[in-house]
């Protein structure tokens, strides 16, 4: 499968390019004297179409050309396109000029955006802008105002977008529109350039420019949508606050292994998920997901564990005795789970504050590991089986929540922001769909505050006199995202065209469960087990299998920005199919003093 992220002219790939190359005598008609020395750079990398977006939702009739600067449409209907950068914090300018008119919409779309529900008109759901060229309108939702001078083959009209203000508008041959402007653009979401191209049974296509060449009309005050021109990351190395270790057991039982590795893991985990890869040496027994963290931390020499395959109540087996800088120490004598001779194990681990302190935020008070700057905390709390809030730390209300009953055999709750509301959950040590009981249950039917986690009375998130844990995240741009999307299409790996997700970074773990119904298993990949497309060593946190080694049912890309599912299978990718995912950065995408992220 292609391998490389649709990140622009730098990295681009063969496959990002037809297959005749440039036309450099129509490169773009913003290029006027066919100077085709971009600016991009491999530090600074600039905005294209987007080649790896699932022509099972757009339609293969729309291709793209010439460095993936020009749409081309030449069949009946129309199809919408999407581009390779989000971009939020500042003021930003473009030009688009159609070549061949039938039928055009140019705008922008927020990351909130289904292009499931909409594949056409992207203009007319609420998280669409569009300008029209024939109808001289601009759609948001169901509005339809006349707005602006109709434009038509070789005008240039210019796309002007303020962030911070939250307006929109165009020019067309350097003429300002200003009845053309939209006043709610959201300033907290990701937006994204967007067309929809077609109409009539003509030939159509449009180019674009996004400031690689020079622009015809060039705008004081805003920017080029290239990688330097966004927000600084908060965390330029994702090393720093989340890394994975992967070893092979040596056997050792009272002494133990010390496995270290602080180049992958760059700092003194607080949560460690630890899980048998394989067998070898004869040993064929699976074995169990086992989690570690610093705020539970120990029952005299090794740390108390939680099983994510079962919903069975915490124990002290002799699996790990030691957490240090990049290092923990594993043991085999009882079970082989972390330490069995010759055997493959992946250690997962994250970055909390360090040391827990007293949080009185709720009307709980909780034992509470936060770090601020990478959206994660570890909670402990006693229950009281009546509605209640438990502070968490954080400064932002966490999307993405893990509840564990550590006494009981209650389930392990997992609540999140891409799930239909926190009135529902899905269970992390089963293939349920999204369980869809009273939501005053296990969060009072309220989603998390920036201060407190709401839970109900339910034995496990609130069991009366319990022991309770929670795993609490929000994403962090350019480090964490937590989404959904929609499956759709067929077809065989690794050609597959599945759903690309736009994540602003380069994923080194992703979690993946179907939430509309059950019978299929969370999925879980990264980036070392996998360090080359596609990524297919799937591990299941529902269940002991060991890792699927072989074939591509599984099959996902790691892109520069995000990722694209490669496989049909149904545990990632049915059609029509609802999907959570919850990732992790190897690196940032881009943004100010942050060198974009490659392919690999």
């Amino acid at each position: 499968g292609d391998d490389t992220a649709p990140t622009g002219g730098t990295h681009a790939s063969a496959n990002d390019f037809t297959a005749s190359g440039f036309d450099t005598a129509a490169i773009s008609s913003s290029n006027e004297d066919n100077d085709i020395d971009y600016n991009d750079t491999p530090t600074n990398n600039y905005t294209t179409l987007n080649p790896l977006q699932s022509r099972v939702l757009f339609g293969s009739g729309l291709t793209f050309e010439q460095g993936n600067l020009r749409a081309q449409y030449g069949g009946l209907g129309s199809n919408p396109g999407g581009f390779t950068q989000g971009f939020k914090g500042g003021k930003f300018y473009w030009e688009v000029t159609p070549k061949v008119q039938v039928e055009l919409d140019i705008g922008l779309v927020s990351e909130d955006y289904d292009p499931t529900n909409d594949n056409q008109q992207f203009g007319e759901t609420a998280n669409g802008w569009a300008w029209r060229n024939s109808a001289t309108s601009h759609h948001n939702g169901t509005t339809v105002d006349p707005s602006h001078t109709a434009f038509g083959v070789d005008d240039t009209v210019g796309i002007l977008v303020d962030t911070e203000a939250g307006t929109a508008k165009i020019e067309v041959n350097g003429a300002t529109q200003s009845s053309s402007e939209f006043t709610n653009i959201p300033t907290n979401k990701l937006l994204f350039p967007a067309l929809r191209l077609g109409g009539g049974s003509g030939d159509a296509n449009a180019e674009f420019n996004f400031g690689q060449m020079p622009f015809v009309h060039t705008q004081s005050g805003y920017n080029d949508l290239a990688t330097n021109n966004y927000p600084e990351p908060t965390i330029k190395n994702g090393k720093e606050y989340f890394g994975i270790l992967t070893y092979t057991g040596d056997g050792a039982t009272t002494s133990g292994q010390t496995v270290t590795d602080t180049d992958a893991v760059q700092f003194t985990p607080d949560l460690v998920w630890i899980k048998k890869r394989g067998d070898n040496g004869g040993a064929t027994a699976v074995r169990e997901h086992i989690l570690i963290d610093s705020v539970r931390g120990k029952d005299g020499s090794y740390y108390w564990n939680l099983s994510s395959n079962d919903a069975l109540a915490e124990t002290s087996s002799d699996h790990v005795s030691a957490i240090g800088e990049g290092s923990i120490t594993v043991h085999d004598i009882t079970s082989g789970t972390v330490n069995q001779n010759l055997n493959t194990f992946v250690a997962w681990c994250w970055k909390a504050g360090g040391t827990a302190v007293s949080n009185t935020d709720g009307t709980i008070t909780s034992s509470v590991s936060a770090n601020t700057d990478a959206g994660f905390s570890i909670v402990s709390y006693t229950g009281t089986g009546a509605n209640a809030t438990v502070g968490h730390g954080l400064n932002s209300a966490p999307e993405f929540a893990i509840v564990k009953n550590r006494d009981g055999g209650q389930n392990w709750v997992v609540g999140a922001d891409a799930i239909s509301s926190w009135g529902t959950v899905l269970y992390l040590n089963n293939d349920q769909g999204e369980e869809p009981t009273d939501g005053s249950t296990y969060w009072n039917n309220l989603a998390p505050t920036s201060s407190v986690l709401n839970i109900g009375s339910a034995a496990n998130t609130n069991n009366s006199g319990a022991n309770m844990i929670a795993y609490l995240w929000h994403s962090v741009e350019g480090y964490s995202k937590f989404g959904s999307y929609t499956g759709g299409g067929s077809g065989s790996t690794p050609d597959y065209d599945g759903p690309f997700v736009y994540l602003g970074f380069r994923p080194s773990w992703l979690l993946i469960k179907r939430s509309n119904a059950g019978g299929d298993s969370w999925i879980l990949l990264d980036s070392t087990r996998d360090p080359n497309n596609f990524a297919f060593r799937a591990l299941k946190p529902d269940t002991t299998d060991n890792e699927i080694s072989s074939g591509d049912q599984h099959a996902v890309d790691f892109l520069s920005n995000g990722f694209k599912c490669r496989s049909s299978n149904a545990n990632i990718n049915l059609s029509g199919a609802t999907y959570v995912y919850f990732a992790f950065a190897e690196s940032p995408f881009g943004g100010e003093n942050a060198p974009p992220a490659t392919a690999r």
